[in-house]
């Protein structure tokens, strides 16, 4: 199975607070912020959604799911000028279907960590 994993700049509030990543699966938002994001065609503003952090040992790097649908964004710690750099993976295994990828890598660090 091969997972496309899009990665998003993140919008980081002052301090070293976690900042947000964009949801493209449900379009939930965080009406408090949005991205600004300018391409070649024009300028498109994207709503953002509220992310909490999971460790993905598989992958050696943080990933973030989205609360609301579990989708899920790797966080750039800084802002870059590229808004979007996206790349893919395959995964080995058993992979339910029935269960979102967030889902599946929880039980994976619960059968780890107990």
């Amino acid at each position: 199975m091969e997972i496309i994993k899009t990665l998003y700049v993140l919008v980081t509030p002052k301090g070293n607070l976690p900042g947000y990543a964009l949801c493209e699966h449900c379009n939930c938002a965080d009406n408090r912020q949005k991205v600004e994001e300018t391409y070649s065609n024009g300028t498109s503003t994207i709503q953002q959604c509220t992310w909490r952090v999971l460790c993905a040992l598989e992958h050696g790097a943080w990933l973030w799911t989205c609360t609301e649908c579990g989708g899920y964004r790797s966080p750039i710690t800084e802002t870059k000028s590229e808004p979007v750099v996206t790349e893919s993976w395959n995964v080995d295994g058993d992979v339910d279907v029935d269960k979102s990828l967030a889902e599946q890598m929880d039980d994976n660090l619960r059968e780890i960590f107990g």
